[in-house]
């Protein structure tokens, strides 16, 4: 089917219009609201015929931290801030944080930790099935300095939680799926650790793994293919 719909903001909210009566019903002010941040390709899916709305809700994922970055201009002083801090960086997380181009823009980040459960896989998902859902649900990969940064300004985390962030740093050794993981941690004894993880897509996670991702939008779509 040929693609002939526009997807600019007056031309999206047309087609909402059309597109919400096969959904159940949206209210004027649902339709303004669902416009907001990066949703057309889902939309231009369920007006093409390729999936449809099975139900709209609130995201389920409230918000646990909100970070800074773009503050520091070398991952020298990054890494001095962190460990300055009383915090530890082990194992894979020193390789991962060579590997990060710090960003020079301040920019705000409002950060989920969904669970592998939460997303709706309760017996676990590989890496790619839990990016792909997230992506679904409003949830984006962070960037680099993430991991780092929540490292050095969550210093309230809970004792014994481990959270693992997907950032958008592709590996170049290896496939273009895979991308850097960064542990952040607090140990059962207190200690603060920023570790690194594989982010291989074909890896399995535990239900009960959380991952940390930007919230990019308020509302979270479940959509059934066709």
């Amino acid at each position: 089917m040929p693609d002939k719909f526009t997807f600019g903001s007056a031309g999206l909210i047309h087609e909402l219009e059309m597109a919400k009566a096969r959904a159940g019903g949206w209210s004027q002010a649902l339709v303004k609201e669902s416009c907001k941040g990066n949703v057309q390709a889902d939309f231009r899916d369920v007006l093409l015929g390729r999936a449809r709305i099975v139900k709209i809700k609130l995201c389920d994922f409230p918000i646990f931290c909100t970070i800074c970055i773009g503050q520091y201009s070398s991952i020298g002083s990054l890494r001095r801030e962190i460990e300055s801090s009383g915090c530890s960086i082990i194992g894979r997380g020193n390789g991962n944080l060579d590997k990060i181009i710090l960003t020079s823009t301040y920019n705000v980040l409002r950060l989920v930790k969904p669970s592998v459960g939460d997303l709706g896989f309760i017996n676990g998902a590989t890496t790619k099935e839990i990016c792909v859902r997230a992506k679904k649900l409003g949830l984006d990969r962070c960037p680099a300095e993430t991991g780092p940064q929540l490292r050095h300004q969550y210093k309230d985390q809970p004792r014994g939680e481990c959270l693992f962030v997907a950032t958008d740093v592709h590996k170049p050794i290896d496939s273009d799926d895979s991308f850097l993981v960064f542990g952040v941690e607090r140990h059962i004894g207190g200690e603060l650790w920023l570790g690194g993880y594989c982010g291989d897509p074909s890896i399995f996670w535990d239900a009960g793994n959380r991952f940390v991702f930007v919230s990019r939008q308020p509302l979270a779509l479940e959509f059934l293919e066709s």
